[in-house]
């Protein structure tokens, strides 16, 4: 559940399991749109960082639940058993691009970087997550130009 800002985040169910629910399903959209955009948010996540990150770098379940997300593989993984690499295919505003992104993983951190696309001319991003109690502060910096 969503404590600040009104943004869709990760939510419990009535079982307390963790939703996979991350971001905005929206938030991607309005990226492709812009010419070059930089968008910093922060938002509070009843979850741990650690079951965050998880669920983050579960690249091949983001189709079952984040809409623009076709298609997920797992290139390389690094030596801590998360991905370093990773194609998508990915559909915003009725445009589809096959990325690939390169993620560098941190404690209570993941940062990523554009490798190639077809419709993107770079995009830099990383979202660092800071323990409140039963919660997280999730602070998300996003830099991408579609051209």
């Amino acid at each position: 559940k969503i404590i600040t800002d009104g943004v869709s985040g990760i939510s419990h169910g009535d079982d307390g399991t963790p939703r996979k629910t991350l971001f905005p399903r929206g938030a991607a959209r309005d990226i492709v749109r812009a010419m070059a955009i930089k968008e910093s948010r922060e938002i509070v996540i009843e979850a741990s960082p650690e079951e965050i990150l998880d669920v983050i770098a579960d690249f091949e379940a983001m189709p079952e639940w984040s809409e623009p997300h076709q298609s997920a593989e797992i290139l390389d993984t690094g030596a801590d058993g998360r991905p370093s690499k990773v194609k998508m295919k990915v559909k915003v505003a009725g445009i589809t691009d096959q990325q690939v992104v390169a993620y560098t993983w941190g404690d209570n951190q993941v940062s990523w970087e554009l490798v190639s696309s077809a419709q993107q001319k770079a995009q830099d991003g990383k979202s660092v997550l800071v323990p409140k109690g039963d919660s997280t502060l999730v602070k998300f910096d996003l830099l991408a130009d579609p051209n």
